[in-house]
């Protein structure tokens, strides 16, 4: 095709979202079939100077995936941020995580090692390790 019908065929041009807001809608939870608990770090500060930290399960459970590094569906080992990573969480786009925080999936508890940000995004990902 040439640029004049790429233009005409309504494809995306400089300056144009990638993803739709009605394609962002529908592909939301895609792939996303098991469910997560975000544990939030918290400190707390007994009053005399000294202060204890814990995490805060307290949170509802949101929709997620867990992959194994190099899976089928995942980046290669190669892109990942962190070298200790050994899998990757998926979450709908505008989870608020930290990595500070934890993930608990069914009876298993995951450090967050490294958060992937890029510019348009469907879902958000993390990489983590088991705790």
């Amino acid at each position: 095709m040439t640029r004049a019908h790429v233009s005409g065929a309504g494809l995306p041009g400089v300056g144009q979202e990638c993803f739709p807001l009605g394609a962002r809608e529908h592909v939301r939870d895609l792939g996303l079939y098991g469910s997560a608990i975000v544990g939030v770090w918290t400190k707390t500060d007994d009053g005399a100077g000294s202060s204890s930290s814990t995490f805060d399960w307290g949170n509802a459970p949101v929709d997620a995936r867990l992959d194994p590094i190099g899976s089928r569906g995942t980046a290669s080992r190669g892109d990942t941020i962190r070298e200790d990573t050994t899998h990757l969480v998926s979450f709908r786009d505008g989870q608020v995580i930290s990595t500070t925080d934890r993930v608990r999936i069914e009876d298993s508890e995951w450090l967050v090692t490294a958060l992937r940000e890029v510019t348009d995004e469907l879902i958000v990902r993390v990489e983590v390790k088991r705790a």
